[in-house]
Parts: C-alpha cells; structure tokens; sequence
C-alpha cells in the first residue's frame, strides 16, 4: 500500500505512532482543504488536525490491541484501514 510506503519515514517496514499521526494529519488536511463541509465539522469539533489525528491513531492502535510504544506492520495497517472504511460507509 502507497501509504504505508510514504508514512514508513524510517523506512524499517513499520509505522510508529508517531509516522501514523502523520499520515492521518496528512490525509485530514488534504479532505478539509478540499470539502468544505469536512473543514467546517472539524471546526465545529474545536480542536486542531493534530489534535484529532492523534485521536484517530491511537483509536487505531487501541482497536488492534497495541500499544502505543510498539510499531505498526502493514498487515494490522491495511486491516485497520480496511475496517475504518467499511465503518465510513455505514455512517
């Protein structure tokens, strides 16, 4: 997955919590810049991209049953990747 590659800064095959708040913070910016209905519900959240990228990370990591401390493999990333996106669409 493109995504993983990109966020892997370290390049050791793995995404650390702090790659994947990124990655999500990445990801929030581009769907704000470009909706404005996500901008203004971000907004409306009055918290910062930052603020709720580490929100969803660690969403993400308490959802694979890691902590915070250890490294993400692609597999658990495109399991949880693939979980969030069936969850978006029933919402």
């Amino acid at each position: 997955m493109v995504a993983f590659t990109v966020a892997d800064a370290d390049c050791d095959g793995y995404l650390s919590l702090t790659e994947l708040v990124q990655l999500i913070k990445s990801v929030l910016t581009v769907v704000t810049v470009c909706s404005r209905l996500a901008s203004r519900k971000v907004v409306a959240l009055e918290v910062s991209l930052h603020e709720l990228a580490v929100a969803a990370a660690r969403e993400g990591y308490s959802a694979a049953n890691m902590s915070e401390d250890q490294d993400m493999s692609l597999e658990t990333f495109c399991d949880l990747a693939d979980d969030f996106l069936k969850l978006a669409s029933v919402v």
